[in-house]
């Protein structure tokens, strides 16, 4: 479990379905469905992360880097790790190999979830960490908040991952 900048985990219970737009503004520790949220994002830290990716990011994803800079754990049963806005602007660097139109937010060890540019919408969509399965996207989700809202079933897990089901 990560700590704060400060050394502390102050409890949070996460609203009914994990409403992050209901998180208390600097909000960290770990809700009841054991997703652990970290302390928020500066304004500074967002403004440098839309900077450096050329984008305006959607409203609900700021929102969510204002009250948590990430934050891990499981969410519907299933494990997910959400990038801080540090973390998000190095892996999104020009220099960094990663897949094409997507702005990658969150993965887990062989996973990663984020924005698919290449859709108007902007969905939420999950690949497979792998180069070559880069092209395979499963949408997921409309927004990023419906992550939490509408937590991922085993079954939408599973189809990207490839476990048996």
């Amino acid at each position: 479990s990560r700590l704060s900048k400060s050394g502390d985990l102050r409890p949070v219970l996460a609203p009914q379905g994990h409403d992050i737009a209901a998180l208390p503004k600097g909000a960290s520790g770990t809700g009841r469905h054991g997703f652990t949220y970290d302390p928020p994002a500066s304004a500074e830290d967002i403004a440098a992360l839309q900077a450096s990716l050329g984008v305006q990011l959607p409203d609900d994803y700021v929102g969510f880097l204002s009250r948590s800079d990430g934050g891990h754990g499981e969410i519907g049963g299933n494990y997910i790790g959400i990038w801080s806005a540090e973390e998000v602007r190095k892996y999104n660097a020009p220099n960094v190999h990663r897949p094409p139109g997507l702005i990658v937010v969150a993965g887990t060890d062989d996973t990663l979830l984020g924005y698919d540019t290449r859709d108007r919408a902007w969905p939420i969509v999950l690949t497979l960490e792998q180069a070559d399965d880069w092209e395979v996207r499963v949408k997921l989700r409309r927004r990023f908040s419906d992550l939490f809202t509408q937590p991922l079933t085993t079954t939408e897990w599973r189809s990207m991952r490839c476990d048996p089901l």
